[in-house]
Order: C-alpha cells, then sequence, then structure tokens
C-alpha cells in the first residue's frame, strides 16, 4: 500500500496535466505546440489499523518534469520522468517498523480526439523503487533492516466528455480503467542475529475502474477554477501478504497477511489554473482519495512553458 500511494501522488500529476488539453485536441493544436512541464507534489497518507492489522502513516514529496506535443490535430503525445522520497511508519508499538522507498518512474501519456467534444486519454509507466526498512525488536531491544528493490508497472486509460454549461462554465465526465502491478525482490534482514527475516519476493495487483466527474469555470481569460468528484472499485483488490523464515529456523517458513483494502475508492480534488501574460501556464491542485480506514491527500503547483 505506502508504494501504491506513491504511484498515486504521481500519477496524479500527469492526469492533471493531461485533462488540461480535453476538449482541445481537435484542430485547436498544431505540430509546433510544443511544452514542458514542472510539477512538485506532496502526498499525506494515513492509514489507520484494520481487521487486526496495523496501519501507517506515509510522508511523499517528489518532482514530475515532462515533455509534450501535439503530433497531428488529433493526437498529442507526452513523456514524464518522476522521482518521489516517501516515508512510513507504522502504527504499531509493539512492533514499529519504518520505510524509506526512493522512486524512480518513466512515464508515457498522450490523448486522441475522438469528436469535437470526447478525448480517449492513455499512460503508461514503468518504475523502480529502492527500499530500506527498519523492523523494531523490542523484547531484545534490537532491529532488524532491510535493503531491497521493488518495481513497478502501470497501464491506464479513459473516455472524456466535455459539455459546455455556459460561456463560463464546461464539465467533463470520464470513463476509466488504471492497472497496477508492484513486484517486491526478496530480501535477508540485517542487525538482528538469529531474528532475521529472509523474506520471498511477492506481487501485489489492482485495477480499477472509475467514473469521475470535473466542472471547470471561467473567473475571467486567464483564469479557471476547477473541482472533480469520483468513484472507483479494485476489481482485484489484492491483499498484501509475505511469506518469511527467521533465519535462525530457514526451513519453518509462514506468512503474514498484509492490511485487506476496502474495494471501494472515492476521490474528489479542486484547483486554481492561470495563464501569465508571457504565456507560461500556472496551477494549483489538492487532491484526496478515500477509502475505508483510508486517506490519500495530495498537493501540487505546476508550470508550464512552450518552447
Amino acid at each position: 500500500m505506502a508504494a501504491r500511494t506513491t504511484l498515486y501522488g504521481i500519477n496524479n500529476a500527469v492526469g492533471a496535466r493531461q485533462n488540461a488539453n480535453l476538449g482541445l485536441s481537435s484542430g485547436d493544436a498544431m505540430l509546433s505546440d510544443k511544452h514542458f512541464w514542472i510539477k512538485p507534489f506532496g502526498t499525506w497518507t494515513e492509514q489507520d489499523d484494520r481487521k487486526g492489522v496495523s496501519g501507517y502513516d506515509a510522508k511523499t514529496g517528489g518532482l514530475v518534469l515532462g515533455l509534450d506535443s501535439s503530433i497531428n490535430d488529433l493526437t498529442r503525445l507526452g513523456i514524464a520522468f518522476a522521482y518521489a522520497n516517501t516515508n512510513v511508519d507504522s502504527n504499531s508499538n509493539v512492533a514499529p517498523q519504518s520505510l524509506d522507498i526512493d522512486s524512480y518512474q518513466l512515464i508515457g501519456y498522450g490523448s486522441y480526439a475522438l469528436d469535437a467534444n470526447t478525448d480517449l486519454t492513455f499512460q503508461a509507466d514503468v518504475g523502480q523503487n529502492q527500499n530500506q526498512g527498519k523492523r523494531v525488536i523490542t523484547f531484545t531491544n534490537s532491529a532488524a533492516d532491510s535493503d531491497y528493490d521493488s518495481y513497478t508497472a502501470h497501464l491506464g486509460a479513459g473516455v472524456a466528455h466535455t459539455y459546455a454549461i455556459d460561456d463560463a462554465n464546461r464539465a467533463i465526465a470520464t470513463v476509466k480503467a488504471d492497472y497496477t502491478w508492484i513486484k517486491d525482490e526478496s530480501y535477508t534482514e540485517s542487525g538482528a542475529g538469529l531474528l532475521n527475516l529472509d523474506v520471498e519476493s511477492n506481487i501485489t495487483e489492482a485495477l480499477v475502474a472509475g467514473v469521475e466527474g470535473q466542472l471547470i469555470h471561467t473567473l475571467n481569460p486567464s483564469t479557471e477554477l476547477n473541482a472533480k468528484l469520483g468513484v472507483g472499485y479494485d476489481l482485484i483488490n489484492d491483499q498484501a501478504s509475505i511469506t518469511s523464515s527467521f533465519a535462525g529456523a530457514p526451513g519453518a517458513q509462514f506468512t503474514t497477511e498484509g492490511l485487506d483494502p476496502n474495494p471501494w475508492i472515492a476521490n474528489a480534488g479542486f484547483g486554481l489554473f492561470h495563464t501569465a501574460d508571457n504565456g507560461a501556464e500556472i496551477s494549483a491542485n489538492y487532491d484526496a482519495e478515500y477509502r475505508s480506514d483510508y486517506l490519500s491527500q495530495t498537493a501540487s503547483l505546476k508550470l508550464r512553458v512552450a518552447f
């Protein structure tokens, strides 16, 4: 779940970039429409204890850099690179744990105008996480350290239709699906002697189908406000688990079940978009994702310039 938190912040940054062009792809963009954008973001996540499994708090800070261009009247393609650092602390007082994650992600994204008001959006990305963990063993007053990599992949697509309400307001309705795959490599802890764990590799997956509505209000020719609300359902709803054994008893493997998330997901957000006199675009956004016993909030800023 902690790795998914990082992906949530990154994917929100790219998704907001795509939304800026919805309804504008057909005939409004030319081959010279090339842009560079930079977006720092921060994500704060609270996972409460759930069904006897300890939760955690996580803080993420990151930066996304992107380039995109219209390649014809209908199609826009882009590429982005993201870095994020996440610090995770468990809620448990009996067996405290912490994890530091450095995430690197390469992202391809784009949109295709199906008609003047309907767009197909898509995104594919791969990433690597470098994880450093600490597990405190209170009864021996010792700690076991871990150092391992994990790999991520994500595919997402959506169809968005823009409705003109009046001269100052428009709405966007979106149907979308996102698949996420995360693989943690096997590792062996150090620092706790016979109480070190040998942990096997494991894979978690998610396939979230959802709908979202967005309202955009034009304050003046250079400034817009937006708000969105959506709901999704995880069709896989994988419960994470790890299989491990103690270094002192390598033949006695056991499985530890992780958090069992609620498959229903709600998301909401709002933002401000402004075009400066020199053509540069500046935006600020707040986004939140909620499940039962889980809340993740992301704040971000973006600067976009033509070149």
